[in-house]
């Protein structure tokens, strides 16, 4: 297969951005009160399968220059773009409780990946069921490596996103949406992205590739950041309009409300700001 370039970049980062986005509209038109809860699932689940991509490099050709880049990484600042909905939409409570379920996800994964690799027995009786299980041992022996440096990459750099964002938006008065999203995503992703990395390939691949990593992570995060900012004020139009049946709601309120009635529907939207 040949080298890549710009093209599957992008193509990478259309196709999460895409995938984000249309869970976020089904939830929000079908899911109603329950959205923010289905966006959490969604967003957590993923947030495994990119950590797992993680141990798969890949290599493209930007600026006549080749750049290794982590699968999983690729599309991991988009996951940022869930979390700055959540903030921007639902308020700064349920965008941390979006982390603390990405840290659960998370923990849960490494330890059963522990027990899966190191104290289930690998099949004597049949050859190539031993063969598979002895590779799949070998593939995965670095998954709970990279699953803790996730853990600790991603509490610190949501948490420092969700600070950073809900900070600036107390300061501006709500204005400014543009100025809060870039700011907290370029710290926190820079965050994230020294802290994962070394995290999970110190003493595995050299040093140089480590950083080149660094690079090319924050390379993706500099185009992802344009694409949040774009859907998010999208999705500011849409509940303002009210178009595809998607409402903005007063989102702290809505954690728990198992009992939702149209006039509790009603109320929450007129009482929704933006």
């Amino acid at each position: 297969m040949e080298v890549g370039s710009w093209g599957t970049l992008f193509a990478t980062l259309l196709f999460s951005a895409i995938l984000v986005s249309v869970v976020i509209l089904v939830t929000e038109r079908f899911g109603k009160v329950w959205a923010p809860i289905l966006i959490v699932c969604f967003l957590s689940g993923m947030s495994i399968v990119f950590d797992y991509g993680g141990a798969r490099q890949t290599e493209l050709t930007l600026f006549n220059t080749t750049l290794f880049f982590s699968c999983g990484p690729m599309m991991w600042p988009v996951i940022a773009l869930g979390q700055d909905y959540l903030n921007e939409f639902y308020g700064k409570k349920i965008a941390l409780n979006y982390t603390f379920g990405i840290f659960l996800a998370k923990v849960g994964v490494a330890l059963a990946t522990i027990w899966i690799i190191f104290f289930l027995p690998v099949p004597v009786s049949n050859e190539a069921l031993g063969e598979t299980a002895h590779t799949f041992n070998s593939i995965m022996a670095g998954a709970p490596r990279i699953n803790i440096s996730s853990i600790v990459a991603a509490i610190a750099s949501f948490a420092t996103n969700v600070y950073i964002f809900s900070k600036l938006k107390e300061i501006t008065k709500g204005k400014h949406l543009w100025l809060r999203n870039i700011a907290a995503s370029l710290i926190a992703l820079t965050v994230d992205s020294i802290l994962f990395f070394f995290g999970s390939f110190a003493f595995v691949l050299p040093w140089g590739v480590i950083w080149n990593n660094v690079f090319s992570y924050l390379l993706i995060c500099v185009v992802t950041i344009v694409i949040d900012l774009a859907f998010l004020y999208i999705m500011v139009h849409i509940k303002r309009k009210g178009l595809f049946g998607i409402h903005s709601r007063v989102g702290e309120k809505l954690t728990i409300q198992t009992m939702a009635s149209e006039e509790v529907e009603k109320e929450t939207r007129t009482a929704a700001v933006v």
